[in-house]
């Protein structure tokens, strides 16, 4: 099993060059930067790169509708001149609800995310192998993914989900989760719970379905998201909910998660936000756990 960590990067860089050297000492492979829409998602995989000595540093993800296909491309290649080989480029169709809250329409994602991967691994062929990894969970774009790609980015957390998908698919799948670890059992629990609300709301029907999530449920969620009711939402997901979507506990508790995801066939874990209560001390906390491994 290999590692990574997904890091929501703070406005200041020193925090999240931090974030990503602790992760490094704690022996994760990759970290992987998620893009915020504010422009800046290259700059701050650059500084983690040179702040760093061996963890593989890229976006995850980012998307063609803040960025243009053009710009991801050039700023990766320029990157990869500086990084020798540590760095890798994950994109998706983007976060319709982060989306809208920019203005910013989210039409033709299938299409759109067609276009980037095309224009990106047309110029990345004409220079060198960059590893390329699709957020994909739709069936158009897991089949899409099997396009000169590496392998996909899944937002799941759920051993099942992965059983059929390991089975008929011959390359990397990455188990894209959001995480919360804290010697506290309940303290890692509640800090997971405003992510899933998130995840949840964010999610296709037929994602949705596969949870066996109740439509009335989720539509409940996605609208009291939409209304600025947080609170309204996040007192929706329960346990059950928050098993399905996130993998959340003591050490003990992601060990054997992690060894249940390893089971049906998932190529890495990665540690997605929250990761815990106190990110520092929970990337901390994985030294432990991935030792196990």
């Amino acid at each position: 099993m290999k590692f990574g960590i997904g890091i929501i990067p703070s406005p200041d860089v020193n925090k999240t060059i931090n974030q990503v050297e602790l992760a490094e000492d704690s022996g994760f492979e990759y970290a992987w930067i998620s893009d915020t829409y504010d422009g800046n998602i290259f700059n701050t995989v650059r500084n983690c790169i040179l702040e760093t000595e061996s963890i593989k540093v890229g976006p995850g993800v980012t998307n063609p509708y803040t960025q243009t296909p053009q710009k991801i491309a050039d700023e990766i290649l320029r990157i990869e001149d500086l990084s020798q080989n540590r760095t890798m480029l994950g994109i998706g169709p983007g976060d319709k609800e982060k989306l809208h809250q920019k203005n910013i329409p989210w039409t033709q994602p299938y299409n759109e995310i067609e276009r980037a991967i095309n224009i990106i691994t047309n110029k990345f062929n004409q220079n060198v192998k960059i590893p390329i990894y699709l957020e994909a969970q739709s069936q158009k774009l897991l089949k899409l993914s099997r396009q000169n790609l590496d392998g996909i980015l899944v937002n799941a957390s759920y051993p099942k989900y992965y059983e059929k998908l390991t089975k008929n698919w011959d390359f990397e799948i990455n188990a894209y989760t959001a995480t919360s670890v804290n010697n506290d059992s309940q303290a890692a629990i509640n800090a997971a719970r405003i992510i899933v609300t998130f995840i949840i709301a964010g999610s296709s029907p037929q994602v949705l379905e596969k949870h066996n999530v109740a439509p009335l449920l989720s539509n409940k969620i996605y609208t009291n998201l939409c209304a600025g009711n947080f609170g309204g939402s996040i007192s929706l997901v329960n346990r059950d909910l928050i098993d399905k979507f996130s993998v959340s506990g003591t050490p003990r508790d992601i060990i054997s998660k992690i060894e249940e995801l390893k089971n049906v066939g998932v190529s890495q874990f990665i540690a997605g936000p929250p990761i815990g209560k106190n990110i520092e001390e929970s990337i901390i906390l994985f030294k432990e756990i991935i030792s196990t491994f």
